[in-house]
């Protein structure tokens, strides 16, 4: 699609329900998605074996099924994913494993569990986004989850999180400058366990939720190891 007109998927039924169709889902490489409009499906767009797909100024409005997921690709490596408005009730906004060298960038998340989960993304860029829940307090879970994930940048980044903000241990080299992170976070605000020579700059970290929570939290940077 274009910016003047879209690609619509979307139910056929006169009174469209969340689930009334399936899902996309890619089984090869060198996808290009733009300009999507994507409403009332089971699940978001699943796909594996990837390489090479783009995923560019997607929709999903929060009227997919309650366990639908906005992008999950298990495997498939230098993605584009980028400048989308994901909205899902399911556990992750953007699920990419074993992705290396992709941009995962300018995404608004909303959703429940997971923002970005990454796993083995060597020198993947995850840059830009803006990832909350749908009440605007709380926050997912995990902002942004990439462990295992040599030389990763993760840069200018706005999460409200639940538990982790940024979440890249044993990440060797790992880049994370200029994010921030609010939220209860009750666990870290930060954390790169066992990631050497990494950076840490000029990130602004701040509790601002409780969420009941009465217990001691571990750390707002937990760079130990």
């Amino acid at each position: 699609g274009t910016a003047d007109n879209h690609v619509v998927f979307t139910s056929k039924e006169p009174t469209p329900l969340p689930g009334d169709w399936g899902n996309i889902e890619l089984k090869g490489r060198d996808n290009n998605l733009t300009y999507v409009d994507y409403d009332y499906a089971t699940d978001g767009i699943t796909g594996n074996n990837v390489d090479h797909t783009t995923i560019d100024h997607l929709n999903i409005s929060g009227n997919l099924a309650l366990s639908a997921e906005g992008i999950k690709f298990d495997s498939g490596d230098s993605l584009t994913i980028t400048n989308n408005y994901i909205n899902v009730a399911g556990s992750y906004g953007i699920y990419a494993h074993d992705a290396a060298y992709s941009d995962i960038s300018s995404n608004t998340i909303i959703t429940q569990s997971y923002g970005i989960r990454a796993h083995d993304c060597d020198y993947c860029s995850i840059n830009e986004n803006n990832i909350n829940s749908d009440d605007g307090v709380e926050g997912p879970n995990y902002g942004i989850s990439a462990d295992q994930s040599s030389e990763i940048k993760v840069l200018n980044n706005s999460i409200v999180a639940d538990d982790h903000g940024i979440y890249v241990p044993t990440s060797f080299k790992a880049t994370i400058n200029k994010n921030r992170i609010t939220g209860a976070f009750r666990h870290n605000g930060i954390n790169v366990e066992n990631s050497d020579s990494s950076t840490i700059k000029e990130n602004y970290i701040k509790r601002t939720w409780y969420n009941g929570y009465t217990g001691n939290w571990d750390y707002l940077i937990n760079a130990e190891n």
